[in-house]
């Protein structure tokens, strides 16, 4: 699924919610700050 490969791409736990109408969030779960920072840098690429 989406979750997984997101998850093995940042190295995090990540969920995805969707709505009837389309619309929906990704939370990416981090629980140390070099844990967020790593994911900033690989969004930022």
């Amino acid at each position: 699924a989406i979750e997984n490969r997101l998850s093995e791409q940042f190295g995090t736990p990540v969920a995805i919610s969707k709505q009837k109408n389309g619309k929906g969030k990704i939370v990416i779960s981090f629980d140390q700050d070099h844990e967020l920072q790593q994911i900033l840098d690989k969004i930022g690429q």
